[in-house]
């Protein structure tokens, strides 16, 4: 029973750090390269939003969903090795 539910929550908690991270990095993505690539285009000014707290924010969110991530791994790998 104990590896059925630690597959079932590792299953999903991998799956909600996948989701988590991909869409943070969309995020990113949109707020330092495409938005000031297109202004630049279109000759607009655009002010990237580089304040400090907003980045320690980020890396403290990063930490979080890798660390979350390395638990749901040890998760799967006791559901299957059992060790």
């Amino acid at each position: 029973m104990k590896r059925v539910a630690s597959g079932l929550f590792g299953t999903i908690l991998i799956i909600l750090c996948f989701l988590a991270g991909a869409l943070m990095a969309q995020g990113m993505y949109q707020q330092y390269w495409a938005l000031p690539h297109l202004a630049a285009r279109l000759g607009a000014a655009y002010q990237m939003p580089l304040a400090p707290s907003l980045i320690v924010a980020r890396i403290v969110a990063w930490v979080i969903i890798c660390t979350l991530g390395f638990g749901s791994y040890r998760l799967l790998k006791f559901a299957i090795h059992g060790c």
